[in-house]
């Protein structure tokens, strides 16, 4: 009878790899992070990734190898939390966005256009830059 394959913990922290690899946030501030894995995130659109303060919503688990731009986006995004603080940060997301919903009558552009995105969307692809200096 073959034994079943070990799943992944729901909860989990970075590992030491990933600690050394994500250079997006403070390692400090990095090993306070918590993975969660859920199993939905959001009613509307593909979201595989939420931020929360220091608390990161995943819907798969992620291999703790310190490669995932998912995480490197999330992870800007624990910072950004960090920096503004948790009113700072709601309020101006939620201003882009509304902003951004208004003016472009777009659910999907006005997510893209929120500051806080662009931001992660730019650091993420330095951060990947970096990994990968032949790409």
């Amino acid at each position: 009878m073959a034994t079943p394959a070990p799943t992944a913990p729901r909860i989990r922290r970075l590992s030491a790899v990933e600690i050394d690899s994500y250079d997006v946030l403070p390692p400090e501030l990095a090993r306070r992070v918590r993975l969660i894995r859920v199993r939905l995130l959001f009613l509307v659109g593909p979201y595989q990734g939420m931020t929360l303060g220091r608390i990161i919503l995943l819907r798969d688990s992620l291999p703790p190898d310190g490669w995932s731009g998912l995480l490197a986006h999330e992870l800007v995004h624990v910072r950004q939390w960090t920096e503004l603080g948790v009113i700072g940060f709601s309020y101006r997301y939620l201003r882009d966005f509304v902003a951004g919903l208004v003016r472009t009558r777009s659910w999907n552009q006005a997510y893209l256009d929120i500051e806080a995105e662009r931001e992660a969307r730019e650091l993420t692809k330095s951060w990947f830059r970096r990994r990968n200096p032949t790409e």
